[in-house]
């Protein structure tokens, strides 16, 4: 009796050890990456969970991008992991987020988000899969918002730690603008996306070190958007440049675009220059189509500008 109770005493004291250590270690680690990496900020990490879990709550986290012009902020973050399972962690994030984009700041208000990450069991750490569920969604910018019902995002390993499949839905998306009539807006829109994202580094630890992980190839599947009768469907391949700028070709089946041009002039999402010659392109391409209402049509992008034939319809943010 003595032997095995020396033996559960000392697995106890061993398990102790064990979570207390790899607690500091937990709270070093971070507290030292937000303090090698520019542009990063916690006001303070905590680690509880004693015995069996790692609870780690970080205060005030802020992320900026090594050229500025992104970022993201929030006045808490908590991360939960099994003491005996460190490698796959549940992010819960606050109802209110800041993301800072190049054409200005975003105000992110959720019901609930949560995310599952899974990374491997080695010193790299490199992400195998990653899960993303968000409730309740209201995002706001400069003289417009949005709202969704449910967003899901996920991704895993597809060939290396370099390539990731990557796969999106959005469900009840209701976008709201003064400039749009109410009726247009009055039916929600399902958005999804299956793709395969390539990058110039593993997605591990030492992206830090790296400067990000700068996506060098975006393979669409399919890239979907349904909104009431209209439909909208994408596919192709886009690469990055040495510096960011996506070029490549898309192929765009779009179903009642009419409607969209509609809604596109309300928005002004469409320059007034362009309205005739688009809608005239579209009215050929539309008769040798099998389908009234729907134009297939090649879409090329060239270093992040977005050209229909001679006509430029706009430009794709740098992927970093």
């Amino acid at each position: 009796m003595r032997i095995v109770l020396a033996v559960i005493a000392t697995a106890m004291l061993a398990w102790t050890g064990y979570w207390f250590v790899a607690a500091w270690q937990v709270e070093q680690g971070v507290a030292g990456w937000a303090a090698e990496r520019a542009g990063t900020r916690i006001d303070a990490v905590d680690v509880g969970g004693f015995p069996y879990r790692f609870d780690i709550r970080l205060t005030e986290p802020r992320l900026e991008g090594p050229a500025g012009g992104v970022g993201w902020a929030a006045p808490g973050l908590r991360v939960h992991a099994l003491a005996y399972a460190p490698h796959h962690v549940i992010v819960e994030l606050p109802a209110r987020q800041t993301v800072t984009l190049p054409r200005g700041r975003l105000a992110l208000s959720t019901d609930a988000m949560r995310a599952s990450v899974v990374v491997s069991p080695t010193p790299a750490l490199a992400l195998r899969r990653l899960r993303v569920q968000i409730d309740g969604i209201g995002i706001e910018g400069a003289g417009w918002s949005l709202t969704a019902r449910e967003a899901r995002l996920a991704t895993r390993q597809s060939g290396g730690p370099d390539r990731h499949d990557l796969g999106i839905a959005v469900e009840g998306l209701r976008p709201v603008s003064a400039a749009a009539p109410a009726a247009m807006l009055e039916d929600p829109a399902q958005l999804s996306v299956d793709a395969t994202m390539g990058f110039a580094v593993p997605l591990d630890r030492h992206l830090g070190a790296a400067g990000g992980p700068h996506l060098t190839e975006l393979r669409l599947r399919t890239a979907r958007a349904d909104w009431g009768e209209m439909q909208l469907r994408a596919e192709g391949l886009l690469e990055a440049g040495s510096d960011g700028l996506l070029s490549g070709e898309l192929t765009v089946r779009a179903r009642n675009w009419r409607e969209m041009l509609e809604m596109a002039r309300a928005l002004d999402a469409l320059p007034e220059r362009l309205e005739g010659v688009v809608t005239r392109a579209f009215e050929s391409l539309e008769e040798i189509t099998d389908e009234p209402g729907t134009v297939r049509a090649p879409l090329r992008v060239d270093r992040g500008e977005i050209r229909f034939g001679p006509l430029s319809l706009g430009r794709i943010t740098p992927a970093w």
